[in-house]
């Protein structure tokens, strides 16, 4: 059952206009349903971008310290950071220089040009920090809720 907005009557799901006040209901109704759809389906496609930066940063620091003890915690800390808005961002921003970077070196060394390792070093840095800025998004989700 849904309410109307005006007065607060309860009123059917499919109801046009409130009974009790006779304020219009269907488009609240259908923008509130637009809206989380919309909601559900960003949690779905970049949500998931959060926990790969947690994956990808453990494995980095794993190598790093040649320890899988050391993955395991960082595994472990990381998926829980994610989640907190504040290190989110942090680790979006760190994952985004680390993917440019790394791309700059695959490429130099692939095409022995430095250009292009810059130039494609800076393309994906970009693409991954536009798919973590997405998913801030879908951290503010999560303080709504």
């Amino acid at each position: 059952m849904a309410y109307c907005q005006k007065c607060g009557n309860q009123i059917e799901d499919n109801a046009e206009f409130c009974s009790k006040c006779g304020s219009k209901l269907k488009q609240s109704i259908t923008n509130d349903v637009r809206a989380g759809m919309n909601q559900a389906d960003l949690d779905q496609t970049v949500g998931g971008a959060l926990i790969i930066n947690a994956i990808i940063g453990a494995i980095a620091i794993g190598v790093w310290s040649k320890s899988w003890w050391v993955f395991g915690i960082s595994l472990i800390v990381l998926l829980g950071l994610v989640h907190v808005k504040a290190f989110a961002i942090i680790i979006g921003v760190i994952a985004s220089i680390g993917a440019g970077i790394i791309s700059y070196f695959a490429i130099t060394w692939i095409f022995e040009s430095t250009a292009a390792g810059v130039v494609l070093g800076i393309i994906v840095a970009l693409v991954v920090g536009g798919a973590n800025m997405r998913s801030f998004e879908y951290i503010k989700s999560l303080d709504k809720k």
